[in-house]
């Protein structure tokens, strides 16, 4: 049987300055709790134990999107290597870098 993690407890202002952490820490399945003048106002957690996305769906979907960008870059540097005279790349606008294919 699995042990329930400890919740955090924050003050609002901290919960305001780590807003992303904090996200972080509930998506792996913490509780923060959020404190203002000492007394819990607000309570942060998943809607159900398990259902925040795990740390290894969240490393597969940055994976995922690593590839993405690296097969763009591929694809603008043979549109690039098949013009005669190809600019730059520091030149290439926003419609080239994110163009969809049909």
């Amino acid at each position: 049987m699995s042990q329930a993690l400890e919740p955090i407890t924050v003050t609002a202002t901290e919960a305001n300055r780590r807003f992303s952490a904090l996200l972080r820490e509930v998506a792996a399945g913490r509780t923060v709790l959020i404190t203002s003048r000492g007394k819990v106002v607000a309570r942060m957690q998943t809607d159900g134990v398990g259902k925040g996305p795990s740390m290894a769906g969240l490393e597969a979907e940055r994976e995922r999107r690593r590839k993405e960008g690296f097969e763009a870059l591929e694809r603008l540097w043979a549109a690039a290597d098949a013009r005669e005279n190809p600019p730059p790349p520091w030149t290439w606008n926003r419609e080239e870098l994110y163009e969809d294919e049909l």
